[in-house]
């Protein structure tokens, strides 16, 4: 309508392109928006896993059953898996006295 003569203004959210810019005059910018993108956030519950690929994940969850059967003791899977992840964080759970 501008190019034509038929209006004086116009309001539209439109972006300056080189072909715009020939056709029509271009106030300068009053307002800028960003883009922006919506993800779906993955719940922290779950985030250590991400970490891990499945193999490093499954030696992890075996390992202590894999020792238990080793070393032939009477520890249930669960203290076996606290006492791993304990060793390899540097924070045993042992309560004994070292002399």
């Amino acid at each position: 309508m501008i190019r034509n003569g038929e209006a004086d203004l116009s309001f539209h959210l439109w972006s300056m392109t080189e072909s715009r810019n020939n056709a029509v005059d271009f106030v300068p910018v009053y307002m800028t928006d960003d883009q922006t993108f919506a993800i779906k956030k993955v719940p922290l519950s779950l985030d250590f896993v991400q970490l891990l690929d499945f193999l490093t994940l499954s030696a992890l969850l075996a390992m202590p059953f894999i020792f238990r059967l080793l070393l032939n003791t009477k520890y249930t899977y669960l203290h076996s898996l606290i006492e791993f992840f304990g060793c390899v964080l540097g924070q045993s759970m042992r309560a004994e006295k070292i002399p």
